[in-house]
């Protein structure tokens, strides 16, 4: 039976006698390692792989090399093996290289040089075991058709088996009904449980007044919101969305409230507590591909003058937006990585500052609001969205979110809503003091 290979990529020679050595120290022969110098070199081992029928299960590659950068080495191989896990290892990558190798050839993970053995070590072994893992439910999948093939088969010339197929079926049916309604009833109180997870749909305090409207596209979701106030003049609210749907989304987004939750009683600075946030979440989310957009807004009242100053940040998700109580629409430049891929420490989540006055209405949405589809397959996005708010009622946050939810809903017109759905709108009270 052909070895499994990993393919070390790096212009430098000790690098690569390096990551080789450490690799067969810790694995021994149970994989072959291959190494090259260059993109183009690395193209021709791929393609001698294949002529040898060996399996590429993980590629490790520098960014900065002659010919050919990281990124676009790793997305050509992706091309080809799209099951292959790839890993960035490299001190000088940019965020664009890094953002590219994510979205063009599925980067598995991001490690610096120089590196700890340890976790080059750990990586590994998890992409290795991810990869055996879909290539093992790949066979899988490929025997159960083939089983479904032959059952086809004999069913269709065996009248006999046909009756007694038939009686089993309507046994297992009627079992999957009974099992369908459990299901039902377990997934209704697992959306009420969840509910009860997020905070009230509104809060008022003498300098801030908050309204929200979460909707889950299944029985649960990914969606969540929170607000929280430090004391009476300092306050925090959020949106978040993590990847999938269902019950894994609902799981993973319980885990980010309550890690998020868990932080408030520390003394950190905004883009402190969102990169420990990050960190926390990497532990459980890395090695299944999953993640948490979010974004983030922490308001200080500002006694001179009568203002708040906010502090926001975007992890992946839809930036804020700020209506000013004379009319105005302000959608501030707030980028960063979703949470729990491991890249905060490159982002660091840094701030973005902005000055509220009294009356200005702070907006936060999931992608669901973006993304929400009509029945001709036109999707709300961005400027309809802004036209929304501007043109919406600013004599309170509640009023805002009902002229919002309202104009999505007459939009959508009764489509079935492909993904969960969250708005907070939080306003400045009118006068306040600070």
């Amino acid at each position: 039976m052909n070895k499994t290979a990993i393919l070390c990529i790096d212009d430098e020679e000790i690098v690569l006698n390096s990551l080789k050595r450490q690799l067969r120290r810790h694995f021994v022969n149970e994989y072959l390692i291959e190494v090259a110098q260059d993109g183009e070199e690395a193209l021709e081992v791929v393609a001698e792989l294949d002529e040898q029928g060996i399996c590429l299960a993980v590629v490790i590659s520098d960014y900065m090399m002659p010919t050919m950068k990281g990124d676009a080495v790793l997305a050509r191989i992706h091309q080809q093996h799209p099951d292959t896990m790839t890993i960035l290892l490299t001190g000088q990558a940019s965020t664009e290289g890094i953002t590219n190798a994510v979205n063009q050839a599925n980067l598995y993970r991001y490690i610096a040089k120089p590196w700890e053995q340890t976790d080059l070590i750990l990586t590994v072994t998890e992409a290795l075991r991810s990869y055996e893992q879909d290539r093992m439910l790949e066979e899988h999948n490929v025997a159960l058709e083939w089983m479904n093939h032959e059952l086809e088969q004999l069913n269709a010339n065996l009248e006999s088996q046909v009756l007694a197929r038939t009686a089993e079926l309507e046994t297992a049916n009627r079992y999957l009904t009974r099992l369908n309604q459990r299901m039902e009833s377990d997934l209704q109180l697992a959306r009420e449980i969840q509910q009860g997870l997020l905070p009230p749909q509104s809060a008022d305090w003498e300098a801030l007044s908050i309204a929200s409207y979460s909707m889950a596209a299944q029985e649960v979701g990914g969606d969540f919101y929170q607000y929280h106030s430090f004391g009476p003049n300092r306050f925090a609210m959020l949106v978040g969305d993590v990847s999938g749907k269902g019950v894994s989304a609902a799981l993973l987004m319980a885990l980010s409230l309550a890690l998020f939750d868990s932080m408030l009683s520390w003394e950190l600075t905004p883009s402190e507590r969102i990169a420990s946030l990050d960190s926390s979440l990497t532990h459980y989310t890395r090695s299944h591909r999953r993640n948490c957009a979010l974004v983030y807004v922490e308001m200080v009242v500002d006694p001179e003058p009568d203002s708040y100053i906010a502090h926001m940040i975007n992890a992946g998700c839809i930036p804020p937006y700020i209506r000013r109580s004379e009319g105005a629409v302000l959608a501030p430049d707030v980028r960063g990585f979703a949470l729990g891929q491991g890249l905060g420490t490159l982002s660091r989540y840094e701030a973005v500052t902005c000055t509220l006055f009294p009356g200005d209405l702070v907006i936060l949405v999931s992608d669901g609001v973006i993304e929400a589809f009509n029945t001709r397959g036109e999707m709300f996005g961005f400027e309809r969205l802004e036209s929304c708010i501007a043109s919406g009622p600013t004599s309170s946050a509640n009023q805002m979110l009902a002229h919002l939810v309202a104009s999505i809903t007459h939009f959508t017109d009764g489509t079935e809503p492909a993904d969960d759905l969250t708005i907070v709108v939080a306003q400045v009270a009118h006068s306040f003091n600070g």
